[in-house]
């Protein structure tokens, strides 16, 4: 690539290479910030001192929103970066010698990645975004928490009270969450104490069910302490790694293994199962989306425009019935009708590219025909000519339901298809 074009193809290759290693320097930057926090964390709570580590998790979320910001930043350098490249190819493309059909399909190819990366970029930003929410959301957990280590001090001094009147001294209740105190101030009313006759029987029911609280809240930590090792685990590498990433999942997917939530311990055990569950069903939701994008590609590059269009038409009828779904008996007749028509949308454009599939083995049964050079009979121009129509638009499928949209853009151009057609 010499010339002008070629000097400008170089320079946005260079200025690429340069954005992906400043992109490269940043993240090594954080991770050490982030590798240290954690570092700090662990150590404080090995001491126990739980208010430290909390302190320090929020500040590890503070440091990865400012991550992703920064990455964010310079990521969509890199991306334009790629784009002014794509850009910059495209003026060689249409500067080369090739045809205009292969001109054409190389652009195609190039504008579809200049969307990608487009998409990219704003994917980018909402990441930074999402991380911003985070560190919110741990600010007020980081409250919360404070309040419930209040509340667990109560419920402390409540045990010790308890233990005094029923001779049992609970283990775990200094991490009872909110349910877990009004279960734990509702064993006064249980049917079991309000049967006891004497105060021998009171005792031993009181005992019972306290006993019984304390063994599902010891269930719960143990649980969470066992969730928290998984994940260390996991956040490795290695066949541990993969084994425990695959447990977590398996535990998120089978629910909250009968946990409840009456303990903190056990209440955040189930906000993590909910996240991995959660994740694991976006990644699910993503791969189903890379596997009907590379279908796509696939037929494209086999130019199987009848197949193309009937992925294209079932997308709109699925988008179609989501609608319906939302809007329930109120939009009956209306998706009727717009799946009336997405249909008849459908059939019109199968009916052009067959119409363009004849008019282009005519064109092609023409090019092979002997053309006689001598003073044979010419066809003038009054002759039967053949007018190819070629007609391929994109209609929102939400708007077919709009009828007065529909007269004014869509039957105009159907109907003028069909004049040039006769």
């Amino acid at each position: 690539m010499a010339g002008p074009i070629g000097q400008l193809i170089r320079l946005y290759d260079q200025k690429v290479a340069a954005a992906e290693r400043e992109t490269d320097a940043v993240e090594r930057g954080y991770e050490s910030k982030l590798r240290d926090l954690e570092i700090e964390q662990k150590q404080a709570e090995a001491k126990g001192d739980t208010a430290r580590a909390a302190e320090i998790g929020i500040k590890i979320k503070e440091v990865e929103a400012e991550k992703a910001q920064e990455v964010a930043n310079v990521k969509k350098e890199e991306l334009q970066a790629d784009i002014d490249l794509l850009e910059a190819k495209k003026l060689d493309v249409l500067a080369s010698e090739k045809s205009a059909q292969a001109k054409a399909e190389e652009l195609a190819q190039i504008d579809a990645k200049i969307a990608k990366l487009k998409d990219l970029k704003d994917a980018e930003q909402d990441q930074a975004d999402k991380a911003k929410a985070e560190v919110e959301k741990a600010k007020r957990n980081a409250e919360a928490l404070k309040a419930q280590a209040a509340a667990a001090a109560e419920a402390e001094r409540e045990t010790r009270r308890m233990a005094a009147v029923v001779g049992y001294a609970a283990q775990n209740f200094g991490q009872l969450s909110e349910k877990g105190r009004a279960a734990m101030a509702a064993i006064k009313s249980d049917p079991l104490v309000r049967a006891a006759q004497d105060a021998d029987s009171l005792t031993r029911a009181t005992a019972q069910l306290t006993k019984a609280l304390d063994d599902q809240a010891g269930s719960e930590i143990r649980f969470a302490r066992r969730l928290s090792e998984l994940q260390t685990a996991a956040a490795g590498v290695g066949p541990a790694a993969e084994r425990a990433r695959q447990q977590l999942v398996g535990m998120a997917q089978s629910g909250t293994a009968g946990i409840s939530g009456i303990t903190s311990a056990g209440q955040s055990a189930i906000q993590t199962l909910e996240g991995i569950r959660n994740a694991a069903l976006e990644a699910e939701q993503a791969l189903a989306q890379m596997s009907d994008d590379y279908q796509r590609q696939i037929l494209q590059a086999q130019g199987d425009q009848r197949q193309l269009l009937a992925l294209e038409h079932e997308d709109n009828l699925k988008r179609l019935e989501e609608l319906h779904q939302q809007a329930g008996q109120l939009g009956g007749d209306e998706y009727a009708q717009a799946k009336a028509r997405a249909d008849a949308l459908h059939s019109l454009k199968l009916r052009q590219l067959a119409a363009e599939e004849a008019a282009k083995r005519r064109q092609e049964a023409e090019s092979r025909t002997p053309q006689s050079t001598g003073g044979g009979t010419g066809t003038g121009a009054a002759g039967g000519g053949t007018t190819s129509v070629t007609n391929n638009f994109y209609v929102d499928p939400t708007k077919l339901a709009n009828e007065e949209w529909v007269r004014q853009n869509v039957i105009p151009t159907v109907d003028k298809v069909a004049r040039l057609r006769r």
